[in-house]
């Protein structure tokens, strides 16, 4: 990946795996700049979702994304929005509502 700074190459400090399947990269360039990833297994399609070390999101990377992709994403997050609310509801936890939805 591109370091969104300075346009160099960056390597992957650690990964750490959280939950409703996203991976979470923190990665360094040689200078020094951090920017952390969230890599979906779900959607190997979409592109990742970066953001700098100041948590600002990395310039136009949502209109890089084609239509399909884009309404594929709401779509995704409208699910877990309301998994989430629906298991505040019922006292479920929220992966058991992922996994009966499919969006797990």
């Amino acid at each position: 990946m591109i370091c969104p700074h300075c346009q160099g190459k960056t390597s992957v400090k650690d990964s750490r795996e959280v939950s409703g399947g996203l991976v979470r990269r923190r990665r360094v360039c040689r200078k020094g700049h951090i920017t952390i990833t969230w890599e979906s297994h779900l959607n190997p399609a979409a592109h990742l979702n970066a953001r700098a070390r100041n948590k600002r999101h990395v310039r136009n990377w949502w209109e890089k994304l084609g239509e399909d992709q884009r309404a594929e994403k709401r779509k995704y997050y409208r699910l877990r929005t309301q998994a989430r609310k629906e298991a505040a509801v019922t006292g479920k936890p929220v992966e058991e509502i992922y996994q009966r939805w499919g969006i797990a």
